[in-house]
């Protein structure tokens, strides 16, 4: 936001602008999170299809704009050499996109791969279904303004795929570059993907996207302004 400003009101200096993000609260996401065993158990009970399986999560509401016809293709591409992986795609499909819901249901039937990937519907438990994954995806057609999911999953320990552009572009730039590819690469997606299933990424504790910084720093911002009046 702070780039389109420069780029298009020439007039405004760096010094006039401040730049506050978002974030999370490391008591509501610690780093290395594991779901309780009775949710585990109530997981697979619901989904037994994950069980044992590497799973690969796309967050986010069903609309066009998320990517979920790309994500597909990477499932059914990577289910040739690894059965043993399973999709899952997260979340609530509004009654305006219910022909959007059944056109990528029909396009897993299509691609062969319905037994690899659940739907589960909104859901009010993504902090464990992130820590359950071993990979999360955000690939999303157009950049997104922040990448809240994309922050959650990192901050709980969980690498993430995405492009390098927009929010999720700055959070990948700064807790985990190597999850971040060029945008609409899908060979850099694919070969990205392989390589976090074949290697165990270390992700570092998130220190730069915190809930409590982030307050601090807008506090800081209105008593500086206040004092300029």
């Amino acid at each position: 936001m702070a780039d389109y400003v420069h780029r298009n009101y020439s007039n405004t200096s760096a010094e006039k602008l401040t730049v506050i993000y978002e974030g999370v609260s490391p008591e509501d996401y610690p780093h290395h999170f594991q779901p309780s065993t009775e949710w585990q158990q109530e997981w697979h009970r619901e989904f037994p299809e994950t069980e044992g399986k590497q799973l690969l999560l796309l967050p986010g509401r069903i609309t066009r704009l998320k990517g979920h016809e790309t994500f597909l293709k990477l499932i059914a591409e990577l289910s040739k050499t690894r059965p043993y992986i399973h999709a899952v795609i997260v979340g609530g499909a509004h009654p305006k996109k219910a022909d959007y819901l059944s056109e990528i249901k029909t396009l897993t039937q299509e691609l062969g791969i319905s037994k690899n990937i659940t739907f589960t519907g909104r859901r009010r438990d993504l902090r464990e279904i992130q820590a359950l994954s071993h990979l999360s995806f955000s690939l999303s057609q157009k950049p997104e303004s922040f990448g809240l999911t994309v922050l959650e999953a990192l901050s709980l320990g969980k690498p993430v795929i995405g492009y390098q552009d927009g929010g999720v572009g700055e959070i990948l730039a700064q807790i985990f570059p190597a999850g971040g590819i060029p945008r609409d690469d899908f060979e850099a997606l694919f070969t990205k993907t392989e390589n976090l299933l074949k290697h165990q990424a270390i992700i570092p504790p998130n220190k730069s996207f915190l809930s409590e910084k982030s307050f601090h720093e807008t506090v800081i911002t209105y008593q500086e302004l206040l004092e300029k009046k």
